[in-house]
């Protein structure tokens, strides 16, 4: 068991480069699944419950009899294997599989923005995002969800088919549409990391500014990917006798984490589709904006992939008589969710006078600005913010405030 143990910790460093192939893991998902529909009582395969041991080494042997066939496979070839479904199973799986042909990213569907869901038998794989390559990280069921964050990538096997969700897509837009007997719809696309280091370089300069307000989707300004920071320090107290606040950035990640290839050496597969099903149209191309035809009176869904990783979400572009609005089902679906609402933060970041030397409290103004949009409800969003104004008045008296979060 230990040496199953030691070959699954290192099949989750295995790198996957650029255009890799999904198929392996796929592979390794359906036999999983195989295990907890036949072994399973709760389908957990928790090896610390004795009722799933032998599921949980179905499980684990799933991952090590593809990746080390050559150093594994004499163990279907025991005859006393047939007497242990952890052997039986996994060995009767990969020998009665055909040879698949690779599956590639861009064969998946738009990712998923709603709240992760497993069936019973369904198994997902998480994939974290190193340097400019994706890592399998861990395999889960329906019993072990993990949450997403913004370096995760979760792609989950059906028992109907394959969905993903991330938070890390191409952002595709529409620049302009015109009209004819088709129409010529031509569209560009940001990289994911351009994406967020644009908003954390937002925010940065926000810090700096003498009064901004900071427009950011929240799961930017969650626990998990920016923290803002205040504290006191002594930088001006020797010339104005007052300590002056320091907002600074706490991030958790290094940006080298969300680094992607360079824009030159991504292939992109440009999709479109109507909304009431029919043709697909794919376009490929190695430049970040495209152009395509579209038919009068039909609303399309178009969407960007690349064979690196998740692609985006879809946008709507509609060729109907008196409309060319575009729509992205991603901000319609973040707006039903209040831990993905847009929030609206005013900061201020003006010197103050303190009363006394001791930093357990923070003295402020009698007027406070408050965030002008939707009160902060999801339980992860855990931001220390602190809205600090001068005072209108040297005269008035200052108000001790305790504990702002």
């Amino acid at each position: 068991m230990s040496v199953i143990r030691f070959l699954v910790w290192t099949m989750c460093c295995v790198t996957l480069g650029a255009a890799f192939n999904l198929e392996p893991y796929l592979s390794i998902a359906r036999c999983k699944s195989s295990c907890i529909s036949k072994y399973s009582i709760d389908g957990s395969c928790d090896s610390e419950n004795s009722e799933e041991l032998s599921c949980s080494k179905c499980w684990y042997n799933c991952e090590s009899l593809l990746f080390e066939w050559d150093d594994t496979r004499d163990m279907c070839e025991k005859p006393n294997c047939i007497k242990f479904p952890e052997c039986v199973n996994p060995c009767y799986y990969y020998k009665s599989q055909e040879p698949k042909s690779e599956y590639l990213p861009s064969m998946l569907p738009a990712p998923k923005s709603d709240k992760i869901t497993l069936g019973r038998f369904d198994v997902g794989i998480v994939f974290k995002r190193m340097n400019v390559e994706w890592k399998k990280y861990e395999w889960f069921n329906s019993k072990t969800i993990p949450t997403l964050d913004l370096n995760s990538w979760i792609i989950v096997v059906t028992q109907s088919g394959v969905e993903h969700w991330s938070k890390i897509n191409w952002s595709p837009s529409l620049v302009t549409l015109k009209e004819g007997p088709l129409y010529e719809a031509t569209l560009t696309w940001k990289n994911p990391s351009n994406i967020f280091m644009q908003k954390l370089n937002h925010v940065k300069t926000m810090l700096n500014s003498e009064t901004e307000i900071i427009h950011m989707d929240a799961d930017y300004l969650s626990s998990e990917a920016l923290k803002i920071v205040v504290k006191p320090t002594l930088s001006t107290k020797a010339s104005t006798g007052s300590l002056s606040p320091e907002l600074s950035l706490d991030l958790p990640m290094t940006t080298e984490s969300f680094d992607y290839p360079q824009a030159s050496e991504l292939t992109y597969i440009v999709s479109w589709q109507p909304e009431a099903g029919g043709l697909m149209g794919n376009q490929v191309t190695k430049s970040s904006t495209t152009q395509i035809s579209l038919l009068p009176g039909v609303k399309y869904q178009v969407r960007i992939a690349t064979n690196d990783g998740p692609g985006s979400y879809a946008i709507e572009v509609d060729t109907t008589s008196g409309s060319q609005q575009v729509t992205s089902k991603q901000d319609d679906s973040l707006d039903t969710d209040d831990s993905f609402k847009r929030k609206e933060f005013v900061l201020v970041t003006k010197e103050i006078s303190l009363l006394k030397v001791a930093l357990k409290k923070i003295f402020l103004p009698t007027e406070l600005i408050w965030p002008t949009s939707a009160a902060i409800v999801s339980a992860s969003l855990l931001i220390l913010l602190i809205v600090l104004v001068r005072r209108a008045n040297r005269d008035k008296k200052n108000i001790a405030v305790d504990n702002i979060a």
